[in-house]
């Protein structure tokens, strides 16, 4: 069975004959002033693609059909103070900056998030960790580490989902800075870091503890509240009563 080759877009299309009006469905007859005129041919036309789908062209890129991440300059509005009056803030002018950062992007483009490029070599060096000793034997399998980044925010967008109340949802965007956990690391011998992500885990400490199971991948000791904890720990939960009462 011949697979259909699909339609040439070098011929012109059936229509090229007919009235630039009257391809867009206007009538010739109307003598009323019509501001429509014929600014391109066939060649231009048979260029144009129409996506259905909701697309950001500040966030997404082109679908490549595979996970990506780019290191590139993104252009962020600054943060403007909550406390001002509405009329304050009318009169502020809105200022940008220009960061670089590690975009993810998914197998269709769609912007997945955003990390620095610090953390974005804490998390691959951890990956290749791993899968050199053999540890990336799981299933399903890492297709590669742009899709294991794609997960990580999906994940976490659907843990945040899940709560309701700003604190919470604003804590996962929190992480502890690294002097404090230095600080706890030089007076009370932490090693180990409970309830942290590929995100935010500190890389001084030798192990760390995720709550997702396929965080192994990246280098995570899972189900945290599952055994005794031994040695030192430091918790970081979110802010949820339930999850802090167990920590």
């Amino acid at each position: 069975m011949n697979k259909d080759p699909g339609p040439n877009l070098s011929t012109p299309t059936a229509d090229t004959s007919l009235h630039n009006l009257k391809r867009q469905g206007f009538s010739t007859d109307d003598t009323s002033d019509n501001p429509w005129h014929q600014k391109g041919d066939y060649i231009l036309r048979n260029k144009v693609t129409f996506d259905i789908h909701q697309t950001n062209p500040q966030l997404d890129i082109q679908p490549l059909g595979y996970c990506e991440d780019w290191v590139h300059k993104v252009c962020l509005m600054d943060h403007t103070d909550q406390n001002t009056q509405p009329h304050e803030q009318e009169s502020q002018p809105i200022s940008y900056s220009t960061i670089l950062a590690a975009c993810v992007y998914g197998a269709d483009g769609k912007y997945k998030g955003m990390l620095t490029p610090k953390r974005l070599r804490i998390v691959h060096q951890k990956y290749n960790e791993v899968k050199r000793t053999g540890l990336h034997d799981v299933s399903p399998p890492p297709q590669s580490f742009a899709s294991e980044l794609v997960g990580l925010f999906v994940r976490k967008a659907r843990a945040t989902k899940q709560f309701d109340g700003k604190e919470i949802k604003d804590s996962f965007h929190r992480i502890l800075p690294p002097h404090v956990i230095a600080t706890f690391k030089h007076c009370t011998a932490v090693t180990q870091e409970r309830i942290a992500s590929p995100l935010d885990f500190n890389p001084d400490l030798p192990h760390y503890w995720s709550s997702h199971p396929h965080d192994t991948i990246l280098g995570a000791f899972t189900d945290y509240f599952s055994s005794s904890f031994s040695g030192f720990s430091i918790c970081h939960p979110i802010n949820d009563d339930d999850i802090m009462h167990l920590a």
